[in-house]
């Protein structure tokens, strides 16, 4: 609770906070009423860890360049709204969206989705992958839980998490992309490029359909 109420001294000046969204060792995200635009926005609040500090910075950076980029894709990328540092804390504000992939997974107990309902979400990813693969960035991190849908009754989605991403041939991290959708070019601490994105996306193309990760490896993996 003591993060919460750090939250709303923040936030209650420029957002009024809804709910909270979900969280991670990144630190919480929050559904927020921005006064200044008039709408909802998910706001992102950092841990004050010299590591994430900088995983936000690069995020930052990274979808300030690509949101200022026109072309097809670009619309499959979250948009990044404000960016603030308040007493050590970086604070990242984003479009509000929908469920992840994950979340559909999950309310429909694990059961796989029919391949109509794949093909359209497909579609968007590959729209998305190839709009960073002509920018010469890679995702690294690229999983059901990062793929967001625009809207409750939409098939667009929104790639969000850009915190481990690169630019080609300056990858920032030696441990990238969760373990169900690693690339045998991370498993081997070799070389990687944009290739990684896809070997990732045909493993989530699989556990959409079958329910299941194709790769569930070991947790101490």
């Amino acid at each position: 609770m003591k993060f919460y109420h750090f939250l709303e001294s923040i936030l209650l000046v420029m957002y009024e906070v809804y709910k909270a969204l979900g969280s991670g060792s990144f630190g919480q995200v929050y559904k927020c009423f921005d006064h200044k635009r008039k709408n909802s926005v998910a706001v992102k609040i950092v841990r004050s860890t010299p590591k994430v500090a900088q995983s936000a910075q690069i995020e930052a950076d990274i979808l300030l360049h690509l949101n200022s980029i026109s072309g097809p894709g670009n619309s499959n990328i979250i948009k990044l709204l404000n960016y603030f540092e308040f007493r050590g804390h970086q604070c990242v504000v984003f479009e509000l969206c929908s469920l992840s992939l994950y979340d559909i997974l999950k309310k429909r107990k694990f059961k796989g989705l029919t391949c109509s309902q794949v093909k359209p979400i497909a579609t968007e990813v590959l729209m998305a992958l190839n709009f960073l693969k002509e920018n010469k960035i890679v995702h690294c991190d690229l999983k059901p839980e990062n793929i967001l849908l625009s809207g409750d009754n939409s098939e667009r989605i929104k790639l969000i998490d850009f915190g481990s991403a690169c630019y080609e041939g300056k990858g920032c991290y030696t441990y990238i992309q969760s373990r169900f959708y690693r690339a045998p070019e991370v498993l081997l601490n070799a070389s990687f490029g944009s290739p990684i994105d896809m070997w990732s996306f045909g493993c989530i193309i699989h556990e959409l359909l079958c329910g299941y990760p194709l790769f569930p490896g070991n947790p101490l993996s």
